[in-house]
């Protein structure tokens, strides 16, 4: 049995899951935030390929194990962080293929709403969010669902109204996941619910960060938000040469 640790990141470790069953699964171990451990671990509980989920502090790292945490950053600038798991590990991966598994919700009643998630990290600062929302709104029936943090959508909705913006609190990533995967559209940031609808092969619309653009799968429901202005290419040269410099 082959045993997997990723110390930490909520979407690492989701965007490590398609490498870790194309090697038959096994056991992971993280070393996370207590409280973002408890949340991940329903969700991993409902893949068939992850034998258990355990955090470091329960039973420490046994003999062998893969750290998949340390291969991950030798690769530099993967299309996707699916990619660098799979170069390192030597397997091939289809990004096209979803790679989560979660309960059908019994009497789902298949509403038409959206859903956000927008983080304060990897942002595109010359992004504005305004047509996006009058976008969702126009080809939905019910108020925007926005999931996270509290403070993260307070943040958001300080500057785009909370007028049709609600916010949904969920106890963990699966409750979170099985509202994505009811919805018709998510739109979010570069976070670990955008690797949820990834993985779920929902339809997404995202915002394409300018510092780490690794979450690009060509899949035909994938919508890059800001793909398309000369100013986000300037700012995108602009910043990956410094970040460039800063990590050479």
């Amino acid at each position: 049995m082959k045993y997997y640790y990723i110390r930490e990141g909520l979407g690492d470790i989701l965007y490590g899951l398609p490498t870790i069953k194309a090697l038959g699964g096994g056991y992971i171990i993280n070393g996370l935030p207590i409280e973002h451990h408890r949340a991940l671990k329903p969700l991993m509980a409902c893949q068939p390929y992850v034998k258990g989920f355990y955090h470091e502090s329960e039973y420490g790292l046994p003999k062998g194990f893969i750290n998949l945490g340390d291969f991950l950053h030798l690769q530099k600038n993967p299309r996707h962080i699916i990619e660098a798991f799979a170069s390192v590990m030597n397997v091939q991966i289809d990004l096209k293929e979803p790679w989560l598994e979660i309960p059908k919700i019994e009497g789902w009643t298949g509403l038409s709403y959206a859903v956000m998630n927008i983080t304060p990290r990897y942002r595109d600062k010359l992004f504005n969010y305004k047509k996006e929302i009058r976008f969702l709104r126009n080809n939905t029936q019910s108020p925007i669902c926005f999931l996270g943090t509290y403070n993260e959508y307070m943040y958001f909705t300080e500057k785009y109204s909370r007028e049709h913006i609600r916010y949904v609190k969920t106890d963990n990533l699966l409750e979170a996941a099985q509202i994505i995967a009811g919805a018709k559209y998510f739109t979010g940031t570069q976070s670990s619910l955008l690797a949820i609808a990834e993985g779920l092969g929902r339809s997404y619309r995202y915002e394409r960060s300018p510092f780490h653009d690794n979450c690009r799968t060509g899949r035909d429901n994938e919508t890059i938000l800001n793909n398309h202005t000369r100013k986000w290419h300037l700012a995108l040269s602009r910043t990956q040469e410094i970040y460039r410099n800063f990590t050479s």
